[in-house]
C-alpha cells in the first residue's frame, strides 16, 4: 500500500524514518532487512528521480516483496521471545559491526 499513490512520498518515508530513529528495539536481523528496505528507497531515490511511487513500486516489486517476506518471518520469530527483553538487549550487536549494506540494493 505504500506504493499506491505517486505522491505519498511522506507515507512513505516517515514510517522508515520513525523505524530506523527506535531500531534498539529491533532485532538484528529486523534491523538488517529494514535498512535494506530503506537503502534500496534511498538509492533509488523516487522523490528525486523524477518517477511516482507506482512506478517505482512496479520496478522494485520483486525486492519488496522478498523484503516483507522476509520481515514478517523475522517479526514473527521474534515474537515468541518478545518478553526476554534482558537476552535481546544482551544480544544486540554493537552499530559497528553491522555489515556494509550501502553496496547492496
Amino acid at each position: 500500500m505504500l506504493f499506491a499513490k505517486d505522491d505519498g512520498y511522506r507515507d512513505v518515508y516517515a514510517p522508515l524514518h520513525e523505524i530506523m530513529s527506535q531500531s534498539l528495539w529491533l532485532s538484528d536481523a529486523a534491523f538488517t532487512e529494514t535498512r535494506k528496505l530503506n537503502l534500496l528507497l534511498i538509492n533509488n531515490a523516487p522523490s528525486t528521480s523524477g518517477i511516482g511511487l507506482i512506478v517505482f513500486g512496479k520496478a522494485h516489486y520483486k525486492q519488496i516483496a522478498e523484503l516483507r517476506v522476509r520481515l514478517e518471518e523475522i517479526f514473527a520469530a521474534d515474537m515468541l521471545s518478545l518478553y526476554k527483553v534482558r537476552s535481546f538487549l544482551k544480544a544486540k550487536r554493537p552499530a559497528r559491526h553491522f555489515e556494509d549494506l550501502s553496496s547492496q540494493p
